[in-house]
């Protein structure tokens, strides 16, 4: 069940919209209920907004927390915004801890 969810490593959570409404909701549960423990994707088009979501979070040692700017209203917007992703420290950190990377 969900309330039994306490994994052993640092889960990663991308949020697209996650600026405001129930993306950013949805983002500050997650990291409430882990208490911070969790590397953080926010996916938009509001930088400040996403800075002001990521400064009101707990932030434990060793944890991630990343703006991708990107307008998901165009489809050709998103699949950049995938493609630069894919070459951050999320996919690099993936290896070196033995996990499967995001694709």
């Amino acid at each position: 069940s969900n309330a039994a969810f306490s994994p052993s490593y640092t889960p990663v959570a991308v949020f697209v919209g996650g600026t405001s409404g129930v993306g950013e909701a949805m983002a500050k549960a997650l990291a409430s209920y882990l208490g911070g423990s969790l590397h953080l994707v926010i996916v938009g088009r509001n930088r400040d907004a996403a800075e002001k979501t990521f400064a009101s979070l707990p932030r434990p040692e060793g944890v991630l927390r990343e703006f991708v700017s990107c307008d998901a209203y165009l489809m050709r917007n998103i699949t950049v915004s995938c493609l630069l992703s894919s070459k951050t420290k999320y996919r690099q950190n993936a290896y070196r801890s033995g996990h499967e990377p995001l694709h």
